[in-house]
């Protein structure tokens, strides 16, 4: 299990892929740019969500998204949360009340909480784009630190709604998370406060 939390930590902090160089086509480029301007459109996301690796750890809780900048994580299963707020991410052991934070501007994860959403900023590098008639693949990595793994994001083409993404560690290990209930709201969250990093409060899925 604390491989599992340490793999969320990664995709929270910054990712990069070993591969060549992938070249999008112009069709690519503008399909990308819809998904960009389908996704921009939602203010708050929330889900709950089940992850698992291939090496047999699971997880289950959920998340709420709030943009810009704001996330809150809790996991059902294990005492930990993580929440987003001013460009940091609170890491936190809720049975040692221990807080770590941590820069997130620079990793692909930023992407979910940015108000103006590009995949084609100076921050990502895309390694794939794959299109079906259903869903697109996206897999990215943070051009900026060129030593941990990647990030791959399906989303729902008519309307780039997060279906689940998978991230790649160093070592190859693949961790899945799959949206459960996902709502995605052009309302923002009423109640800010669960997004605060220094009197954190216990929220419930429900009242959210």
């Amino acid at each position: 299990m604390k491989k599992l939390i340490v793999i969320l930590l990664l995709l929270c902090v910054s990712f990069t892929l070993h591969a060549k160089d992938f070249i999008l086509t112009e069709k690519m480029i503008n399909e990308i740019k819809i998904i960009d301007g389908l996704y921009e459109k939602y203010n708050t996301i929330k889900a709950k969500f089940i992850q698992k690796d291939n090496l047999g750890n699971r997880g289950e809780g959920w998340f709420i998204i709030s943009k810009p900048g704001k996330a809150r994580i809790e996991y059902s299963n294990i005492p930990v949360r993580f929440i987003a707020n001013k460009g940091a991410l609170l890491y936190q052991d809720t049975s040692l009340k221990q807080k770590t934070f941590l820069p997130i501007h620079s990793s692909p994860f930023a992407y979910l909480l940015e108000d103006k959403t590009s995949f084609l900023n100076a921050h990502i590098k895309i390694m794939n784009y794959v299109s079906y008639s259903t869903h697109v693949e996206i897999t990215m990595v943070s051009k900026n630190n060129p030593e941990i793994g990647s990030l791959t994001l399906y989303l729902t083409s008519e309307k780039a709604e997060i279906i689940k993404w998978n991230v790649v560690d160093a070592k190859g290990i693949v961790t899945e998370v799959f949206l459960l209930e996902p709502t995605f709201s052009v309302n923002g969250v009423k109640n800010q406060s669960i997004f605060n990093t220094q009197k954190i409060k216990n929220v419930q899925f429900a009242n959210l």
